[in-house]
């Protein structure tokens, strides 16, 4: 079963929290790190300042975060020149046995679930890297690890693996034939 939860921030231009709601704290410390001196966590106030200065060239009124079995999207209402700064959170968590759980049966780590759930989504190393908040080189050697563990040899093999074993049905046995 899956839960949403919203929240809202408001932050001047550098990040110093004007307004926020119970649960907008809660999802940004749940996802991003404390919030120290009133201040947006770091890896949120890096996404902010570099969108205010326009260097994301992906998606700029977008961050995802990942942790546990839940993402957090925030979305910025503000253009970049705004002095008050919106931030809409929006959390989609699922409870125990959700998508990260079932890929933990696998036999894998809890962040090995992660990467593994972004590259059935056909998020390359760099995203995912932002995503969870590391570098596209530990996103690397996750990768190496799950290929042993699941035997295959490319992250197109991986990714089917998950996509399979996250839509089986709750009825179906446990076991998973990776061979």
């Amino acid at each position: 079963m899956q839960s949403e939860g919203r929240g809202l921030v408001i932050t001047n231009r550098s990040g110093r929290i004007r307004f926020a709601t119970e649960n907008a704290k809660r999802y940004l410390e749940r996802y991003a790190g404390p919030i120290q001196r009133e201040v947006l966590p770091e890896i949120v106030n890096s996404w902010l300042q570099a969108r205010m200065q326009g260097l994301n060239g992906l998606n700029t009124n977008d961050l995802l975060l990942s942790s546990g079995n839940g993402q957090l999207t925030i979305k910025s209402l503000s253009s970049n020149r705004d002095e008050d700064q919106r931030l809409v959170l929006r959390a989609q968590e699922q409870e125990e046995g959700g998508d990260l759980g079932k890929l933990c049966k696998l036999g894998l780590t809890p962040r090995e679930a992660e990467v593994l759930f972004w590259v059935s989504k056909g998020k390359r190393n760099s995203e995912i890297g932002i995503i969870l908040g590391t570098r596209s080189k530990t996103i690397t050697k996750h990768l190496e690890r799950i290929f042993d563990k699941l035997s295959v040899e490319t992250r197109s093999a991986a990714a089917g693996i998950a996509i399979a074993h996250i839509n089986r049905t709750s009825s179906e046995p446990d076991v998973f034939n990776l061979g």
